[in-house]
């Protein structure tokens, strides 16, 4: 018996690299789906933000709260803020009361 491998006669295409990643892209058009997402999306918030139109929001803190009469942000614990509001106040724990709110 022979030993010998067979020989591929038709060599297989190498798949095309995605222009926006650099990886290797087996979908049609050569980009990944969510390649393409992305980048369309960047290009769009550009083109949002060259116009004016997107404002840019500062991330909100975790564990803080806006005081509606100053807007400031203040700790979520606190009850009153500097500027005097003061903050609805719900008793928690064993010996409170359940609150039920009706919209």
């Amino acid at each position: 018996m022979s030993e010998k491998k067979p020989v591929v006669t038709r060599e297989l295409p190498t798949p095309g690299l995605c222009p926006v990643c650099g990886k290797a892209s087996y979908s049609r058009n050569g980009t990944h789906p969510q390649c393409s997402a992305a980048k369309a999306d960047t290009l769009a918030r550009a083109a949002r933000k060259a116009a004016g139109i997107e404002t840019v929001k500062t991330p909100r803190k975790s564990w803080s709260k806006p005081c509606p009469k100053c807007k400031r942000q203040i700790p979520a614990r606190r009850i009153v803020c500097d500027c005097g509001h003061t903050f609805a106040h719900v008793p928690t724990g064993p010996g409170a009361p359940i609150v039920h709110r009706v919209h």
